[in-house]
């Protein structure tokens, strides 16, 4: 999708100076976690006696334990934070991206969405006899987007599927004067089958191949140099 990973680079580049931040107030806490530790060891091996140097031991080798758990759970925890905040950060960034970009980026995704449906309905002709070609591709939009950057997207995916599909198609395909509840991007209507392409929904769409690369990023993890190799 065009433009779709650059933000999502930047926005997770962002994420990582206020992870960085929070990271090293976690790592503060955890020192005075295990300096706290330390104290506690100390007044329990001033207060037993000889015979019970093991028993104190015990105690205290549970008692980091414990520590230690509960300062794994509070990392994994932050991690998983840090995560969906550069999710939502990118989803945001599309939202306020200029209006040529946000236009030139739906109409791409139009124009590629159509030309996969085109074909799916050419597939369905060809193995099993069935049209099911509808008789429009209904493009709905929330009120905000179909009146700022409507025709503009329609026109834009027109001129970029041109030769690519029937050109009896491209009347097919028209914007809706219906709105839809979602934060942007479009859902596109074909007969009974509704195709959803929100930025929300694209964003949880890719969330699945991006957030090991994510983390890798954030936490500096092998995983997300791999995944950019």
């Amino acid at each position: 999708m065009v433009g779709l990973e650059k933000i999502t680079e930047k926005i997770i580049a962002d994420a990582k100076a206020r992870a960085d931040e929070i990271i090293a107030d976690a790592e503060q806490k955890c020192r005075e976690i295990d300096e706290a530790c330390e104290l506690k060891k100390q007044q329990i091996e001033q207060k037993i006696e000889s015979d019970a140097v093991k028993e104190g031991e015990s105690i205290k080798m549970r008692a980091k334990s414990g520590i230690a758990m509960n300062r794994r759970d509070s990392m994994l925890a932050l991690r998983a934070n840090l995560i969906d905040l550069a999710f939502v950060e990118a989803q945001k960034e599309i939202l306020n991206l200029d209006a040529e970009q946000y236009r030139g980026m739906l109409s791409s995704l139009l124009a590629k969405v159509i030309c996969e449906r085109v074909q799916s309905e050419s597939d369905s002709v060809r193995l099993y006899g069935e049209d099911i070609s509808p008789e429009k591709y209904e493009v709905l939009m929330n009120k905000k987007d179909r009146d700022a950057h409507g025709t503009a997207i329609i026109d834009g995916a027109r001129r970029a599927i041109v030769g690519k599909i029937p050109s009896e198609i491209l009347d097919k395909v028209v914007l809706s004067s219906k709105n839809a509840n979602i934060d942007g991007g479009f859902v596109i209507k074909c007969g009974d089958i509704e195709l959803n392409c929100s930025v929300k929904t694209l964003i949880e769409g890719i969330r699945p191949s991006l957030e090991a690369r994510v983390a890798g990023v954030l936490f500096d993890t092998d995983a997300g140099e791999n995944n950019q190799n």
